[in-house]
This record gives structure tokens, sequence and C-alpha cells, in this order.
């Protein structure tokens, strides 16, 4: 990472806005606090920080970390495959898949292209 470069994770709040109280421990936890309001109903409220608060301030608030897939495939179906570092999903649903295995099986697959794939 480069001098000067921040980190930014975000957090969602889900089913309503952040609580004054939530903001507050945002701020503690970060010098960097930017809040997002949904563009269309249903969507989550975001809070980009530079520095994430600890886990019992996240569980308190109903809070969760939003975590970017290390790799996006498209199979030619249209199916879509997001690999994560804790999870995969197709099409928004959880597979039983650990990252690694998904990995090695779409690339074993020529149905599936990649979309976004990092270098590793």
């Amino acid at each position: 990472m480069e001098t000067g470069e921040q980190p930014e994770h975000t957090i969602e709040s889900p089913n309503r806005p952040f609580p004054l109280s939530a903001k507050q421990e945002l701020r503690e936890a970060a010098e960097t606090v930017t809040y997002e309001e949904p563009s269309s109903p249903g969507e989550p409220w975001l809070a980009h920080v530079d520095e994430l608060p600890d886990d019992d301030v996240l569980d308190r608030f109903e809070l969760s970390v939003v975590r970017e897939p290390v790799e996006v495939w498209e199979s030619d179906s249209d199916e879509r495959v997001a690999i994560y570092p804790e999870k995969v999903t197709a099409d928004g649903y959880e597979m039983g898949f650990s990252p690694e295995e998904a990995k090695e099986k779409v690339r074993e697959q020529d149905r599936f292209s990649p979309v976004d794939v990092g270098d590793t």
C-alpha cells in the first residue's frame, strides 16, 4: 500500500438508517466516515470508513461489513458465480463449496468465463 493511501471499508445497515449511537461508535473507531443513503427502496444504508469498529459494535447494531468478491465468473447460460474469501455464491445464493474448490471447478469448465479475476 502506498504512503498516504487509506484502506476503505464499507459497512451496511440493511434495515434502517444508522442509529445516532452507531454513528458515534463509527466516529470513535475511524478517522474518516462518510454515509450513503440507499438509491432505491430495499437497498441498505452504507457507511464508508477507513478503520473497522470492533465486532461487538457491528453485532450490537446489526451492521455488516460488505466484502468484494475475489473472483467473478459467468457461464454461457448467464449463471454468475462470485467467489469471496469466506464463501461462494451463484446468482446470489450461497453454495456449499469452499472458495478454493469453486476456483478449481470454474477454471475446469469451458462454459465459465472470467468477468473479474485477480492475479491469485
